[in-house]
């Protein structure tokens, strides 16, 4: 895949079928205003390969996925239970979605997802990340 551009968009359109989220970044941003749950997908590196030839080669673009949830501590084990719910979503829409698509032609889910805890101005989240891998 050349475009890693056309990449990280085709997963904001999957990430905006989501119903939870309240928006969807195409890029890094800490303004969610007063949204929650939101979603940011960014690039997270560019390799050459799988296939290299002497024409040239296919690039692999490493995308990240991250999540945030305000985190309430009255209700953080709703909070805890509702990112397991959006993980298994989010999981689940990726695996549907990695075979060929004219962007991409695979895309894996790139080892383990990685919780855990932000304060952002006095605020505390739960943020996830999962890094995704395309060719």
């Amino acid at each position: 895949m050349q475009d890693r551009a056309a990449g990280r968009q085709k997963l904001v359109t999957l990430m905006q079928t989501i119903a939870d989220f309240q928006a969807v970044y195409d890029h890094q941003t800490l303004d969610f205003g007063d949204k929650s749950p939101v979603c940011m997908v960014f690039s997270d590196g560019t390799m050459d390969g799988p296939s290299v030839t002497a024409a040239g080669s296919d690039d692999t673009h490493a995308y990240a996925i991250e999540y945030w949830w305000t985190r309430d501590l009255n209700t953080a084990s709703a909070t805890e239970a509702s990112m397991d719910a959006l993980t298994s979503q989010i999981r689940a829409l990726l695996k549907r979605n990695r075979g060929a698509n004219g962007v991409w032609q695979h895309a894996k889910i790139d080892g383990f997802s990685q919780p855990d805890n932000v304060i952002l101005d006095s605020k505390q989240f739960r943020r996830e990340r999962i890094r995704v891998v395309a060719w």
